[in-house]
Protein backbone atom coordinates (compact mmCIF):
# COMPACT_ATOMS: atom_id res chain seq x y z
CA UNK A 1 0.00 0.00 0.00
CA UNK A 2 2.83 2.40 0.85
CA UNK A 3 4.48 1.77 -2.53
CA UNK A 4 1.27 2.71 -4.36
CA UNK A 5 1.43 6.14 -2.74
CA UNK A 6 5.18 6.81 -2.78
CA UNK A 7 6.09 5.29 -6.14
CA UNK A 8 4.19 7.86 -8.29
CA UNK A 9 5.53 10.71 -6.15
CA UNK A 10 9.09 9.43 -6.54
CA UNK A 11 8.68 9.06 -10.31
CA UNK A 12 7.35 12.62 -10.62
CA UNK A 13 10.24 14.02 -8.56
CA UNK A 14 12.77 12.16 -10.68
CA UNK A 15 11.20 13.40 -13.92
CA UNK A 16 11.10 17.01 -12.77
CA UNK A 17 14.68 17.03 -11.45
CA UNK A 18 16.96 20.04 -11.56
CA UNK A 19 17.36 22.26 -14.56
CA UNK A 20 21.02 22.05 -15.67
CA UNK A 21 21.13 25.85 -16.10
CA UNK A 22 20.31 26.33 -12.41
CA UNK A 23 23.19 24.24 -11.10
CA UNK A 24 25.80 26.30 -9.23
CA UNK A 25 28.73 27.69 -11.20
CA UNK A 26 32.01 26.33 -9.91
CA UNK A 27 35.39 27.21 -11.33
CA UNK A 28 35.06 30.03 -13.91
CA UNK A 29 37.92 28.50 -15.92
CA UNK A 30 35.73 25.44 -16.45
CA UNK A 31 32.41 27.28 -16.75
CA UNK A 32 33.58 29.51 -19.60
CA UNK A 33 34.63 26.65 -21.87
CA UNK A 34 32.54 26.33 -25.01
CA UNK A 35 31.08 28.44 -27.77
CA UNK A 36 29.19 31.66 -26.98
CA UNK A 37 27.10 33.98 -29.15
CA UNK A 38 26.35 37.61 -28.29
CA UNK A 39 22.67 38.35 -27.56
CA UNK A 40 22.74 41.83 -25.95
CA UNK A 41 24.99 44.88 -26.37
CA UNK A 42 24.79 48.26 -24.70
CA UNK A 43 25.27 49.84 -21.29
CA UNK A 44 23.96 49.28 -17.81
CA UNK A 45 22.02 46.49 -16.21
CA UNK A 46 19.59 45.85 -19.07
CA UNK A 47 21.32 46.27 -22.46
CA UNK A 48 19.12 45.91 -25.57
CA UNK A 49 19.06 42.75 -27.69
CA UNK A 50 21.67 42.54 -30.42
CA UNK A 51 21.84 40.36 -33.53
CA UNK A 52 25.39 39.02 -33.78
CA UNK A 53 24.70 37.58 -37.27
CA UNK A 54 26.14 34.20 -36.31
CA UNK A 55 29.43 35.46 -34.88
CA UNK A 56 30.79 33.59 -31.87
CA UNK A 57 33.57 33.38 -29.30
CA UNK A 58 34.80 29.92 -28.35
CA UNK A 59 36.88 29.51 -25.19
CA UNK A 60 39.18 26.48 -25.27
CA UNK A 61 40.84 24.83 -22.23
CA UNK A 62 44.38 25.93 -23.11
CA UNK A 63 43.66 29.69 -22.69
CA UNK A 64 43.03 30.03 -26.41
CA UNK A 65 39.88 31.64 -27.75
CA UNK A 66 38.57 31.54 -31.28
CA UNK A 67 36.46 34.36 -32.69
CA UNK A 68 34.39 33.53 -35.73
CA UNK A 69 32.23 35.55 -38.09
CA UNK A 70 30.30 33.91 -40.94
CA UNK A 71 32.24 34.13 -44.20
CA UNK A 72 35.45 35.30 -42.51
CA UNK A 73 38.59 33.65 -41.19
CA UNK A 74 38.56 32.49 -37.57
CA UNK A 75 40.73 34.69 -35.35
CA UNK A 76 42.75 32.98 -32.62
CA UNK A 77 43.62 34.95 -29.47
CA UNK A 78 44.56 34.33 -25.84
CA UNK A 79 42.48 34.73 -22.68
CA UNK A 80 43.07 34.26 -18.94
CA UNK A 81 41.59 35.12 -15.56
CA UNK A 82 43.38 37.65 -13.35
CA UNK A 83 42.18 39.26 -10.10
CA UNK A 84 38.50 38.48 -10.77
CA UNK A 85 38.75 39.83 -14.33
CA UNK A 86 38.64 38.03 -17.67
CA UNK A 87 41.50 39.20 -19.88
CA UNK A 88 41.53 39.06 -23.70
CA UNK A 89 44.79 39.54 -25.61
CA UNK A 90 44.79 40.42 -29.28
CA UNK A 91 47.75 41.03 -31.60
CA UNK A 92 47.83 42.80 -34.94
CA UNK A 93 50.53 43.60 -37.46
CA UNK A 94 50.76 47.30 -38.25
CA UNK A 95 50.47 47.67 -42.03
CA UNK A 96 52.71 50.74 -42.14
CA UNK A 97 55.84 49.71 -40.23
CA UNK A 98 55.11 45.95 -39.85
CA UNK A 99 55.34 46.11 -36.04
CA UNK A 100 53.24 43.75 -33.95
CA UNK A 101 50.74 45.56 -31.75
CA UNK A 102 49.33 43.75 -28.71
CA UNK A 103 46.22 44.90 -26.86
CA UNK A 104 44.90 43.53 -23.59
CA UNK A 105 41.26 44.14 -22.68
CA UNK A 106 39.86 43.41 -19.24
CA UNK A 107 36.26 42.43 -18.50
CA UNK A 108 34.31 41.97 -15.29
CA UNK A 109 32.44 38.73 -15.81
CA UNK A 110 29.29 37.23 -14.34
CA UNK A 111 27.80 33.84 -15.10
CA UNK A 112 24.09 34.62 -14.80
CA UNK A 113 23.51 30.89 -15.21
CA UNK A 114 25.41 28.04 -16.88
CA UNK A 115 24.41 29.25 -20.34
CA UNK A 116 24.44 33.03 -19.93
CA UNK A 117 27.62 35.09 -19.54
CA UNK A 118 27.72 38.84 -18.91
CA UNK A 119 30.92 40.77 -19.73
CA UNK A 120 31.48 44.39 -18.68
CA UNK A 121 34.40 45.91 -20.56
CA UNK A 122 36.63 47.86 -18.15
CA UNK A 123 37.30 50.83 -20.40
CA UNK A 124 35.62 54.06 -21.40
CA UNK A 125 33.67 52.90 -24.43
CA UNK A 126 30.38 53.60 -26.15
CA UNK A 127 29.04 50.12 -25.36
CA UNK A 128 30.52 48.48 -22.30
CA UNK A 129 28.13 45.61 -21.56
CA UNK A 130 27.61 42.48 -23.64
CA UNK A 131 25.69 39.32 -22.80
CA UNK A 132 26.37 35.97 -24.45
CA UNK A 133 24.49 32.68 -24.60
CA UNK A 134 26.11 29.28 -24.95
CA UNK A 135 25.48 27.80 -28.41
CA UNK A 136 27.05 24.35 -28.20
Amino acid sequence: MIWKVWCPILVILLLIGCNKEDLPIGDPQEAILGRWQITHLGNGSNPPEYDGNGSFIEYLPDSIMRIGNPGEEIIVQRYWFQNSLLMHESSYIDVIDRDTLTFIDSFKYEFQNRNRLRLDWQVNAIFTTSIYKRID
